[in-house]
């Protein structure tokens, strides 16, 4: 009885419960994590996300067991990598949509291998549309990296490359560019 009334406390007024399994051969004992999730979905009476965190440096040997029983029990999962900036967006879009139904949603996760392809291939547009943009607009060797971010701040191709790379790495590559025209 003494158990309920802290469930019962501990879970008014939420809808959704995020688990964030550490995937990676250097993170938390498997199977105490394994154990602790089991306990939890019996327990808990509400939707669970479960997320497979360092997705980048997954250990496979536990994967597939995680897979069956996240199947059996029929778990939402998203595979996600932090350092990477991989689907951590999807698991507060799929804990929103759980939420607002109170169901489980017809999900379409992008899996990390989709989702890493193209990240991988929206990074390599957005730096040849940098390039491109310094390239083109760059051509007096006297012009300063600050007059430079002033004059593209309200560039989409400037602003997307510094979200993405960080101003530093803008910077560099406008330092090599300029490099280029004193040869």
């Amino acid at each position: 009885k003494q158990w309920y009334q802290r469930r019962v406390a501990i879970t008014a007024g939420i809808d959704v419960f995020v688990f964030v399994f550490d995937v990676s051969p250097t993170g938390l004992d498997f199977v105490k994590q394994y154990n602790m999730m089991e306990t939890m979905l019996k327990n808990l009476g509400k939707p669970v996300v479960l997320a497979f965190a360092k997705y980048d440096i997954v250990e496979l040997k536990h994967l597939e067991h995680l897979r069956d029983f996240t199947n059996r029990k029929k778990v939402p999962t998203v595979e996600v990598s932090a350092k990477e900036n991989i689907n951590v967006d999807q698991v507060f879009t799929l804990v929103a949509r759980l939420a607002k139904s109170k169901s489980f949603p017809k999900l379409g996760i992008v899996s990390y291998e989709d989702r890493q392809t193209a990240l991988k291939a929206e990074k390599e547009e957005v730096t040849r549309l940098y390039n491109y943009m310094v390239e083109l607009t760059v051509v007096d060797i006297n012009i300063t990296w600050s007059e430079f971010k002033k004059y593209n701040s309200q560039s989409r191709d400037f602003v997307n490359f510094c979200h993405l790379f960080g101003s530093k790495k803008a910077r560099s590559i406008f330092q090599r560019h300029m490099r280029s025209l004193t040869v």
